[in-house]
């Protein structure tokens, strides 16, 4: 347990003129950020800022505790110190934010509204973080990561502007979603030259969402032998879908993108097997 203070700066309604509507934002802000006033930090965007922190405004009760894992990681200088932006979803409108094409849920059709969440993380969170706090520029220094439908809209937003966001942490994906095949999906992006470092996992007992993410696996293999994509798939033996089995496993994905990987060709690369990856004791 981390006993130093955290520093998570709070922003209550946050106005988004794109979406027509206003979000908490909560910062977490390094160890070193107050002190070294000339320092800049690379930055990572999470999705579903209410349950990134902590686990009272969670709708499940329980978070990913990414601050004190971060903080862990960084105290430890396993991880460079990273600032994390946290934006809320809206509740009600959180699938539809989420998804860049109209989708069903519960029998009720949802109107997508994708393009124009990925506007307003573009278009207003960026240039407010940005211009508020002392975060690096540029695709290498920029990460975007998200759960369940947070995995979705990170993995279609993180393709469709590789020239902003160089990390992608897409974590038990809901690849099942819209009227669209998963395959559809994936080839429809363009690979080449795509320079990404994307970290993608699944739980082994997610029921659909496992079944849906295999064929994805497949197609995605191949592409990361055809384009030599810097991706790392996953599959996490025994994992729901749940709040708790990411907080297990959110250490990895920032090791990946912000450690020291040199043991990384000692793995075996070509069956994706990265059973490193264990819960932080």
């Amino acid at each position: 347990m981390i006993k130093e203070k955290i520093d998570i700066k709070i922003i209550k309604d946050f106005k988004s003129e794109v979406l027509n509507n206003s979000r908490k934002i909560r910062i977490y802000l390094p160890p070193s950020y107050s002190a070294q006033k000339n320092k800049f930090y690379p930055v990572l965007y999470v999705h579903d800022g209410q349950n990134v922190f902590y686990g009272r405004e969670s709708f499940s009760g329980d978070s990913w505790n990414l601050h004190q894992t971060a903080e862990r990681l960084i105290r430890a200088e396993k991880i460079e110190e990273i600032i994390i932006v946290a934006a809320d979803n809206m509740g009600k409108e959180r699938l539809s934010e989420y998804a860049h094409q109209d989708g069903y849920y519960r029998g009720k059709k949802v109107k997508a509204r994708g393009f124009a969440y990925e506007k307003f993380i573009i278009r207003e969170l960026m240039p407010f973080i940005e211009e508020n706090y002392r975060v690096r520029k540029g695709p290498e220094n920029t990460a975007l990561m998200g759960s369940s439908m947070g995995g979705l809209v990170t993995f279609n937003i993180g393709l469709r502007r590789s020239d902003l966001f160089g990390k992608l942490a897409v974590m038990s994906p809901s690849f099942w979603w819209g009227k669209s095949s998963p395959l559809e999906k994936i080839n429809s992006y363009n690979y080449h030259n795509l320079k990404s470092r994307i970290w993608l996992d699944t739980g082994e007992a997610e029921g659909k969402f496992m079944s849906f993410t295999e064929d994805v696996i497949s197609r995605l293999k191949e592409l990361k032998r055809k384009f030599k994509l810097d991706l790392i798939y996953y599959q996490v033996p025994g994992a729901v879908h749940s709040e708790t089995a990411w907080a297990a496993r959110v250490h990895c994905p920032l090791l990946y993108f912000y450690g020291d990987f040199a043991d990384l060709k000692k793995l075996k690369s070509k069956d994706f097997d990265y059973s490193y990856c264990k819960k932080l004791k």
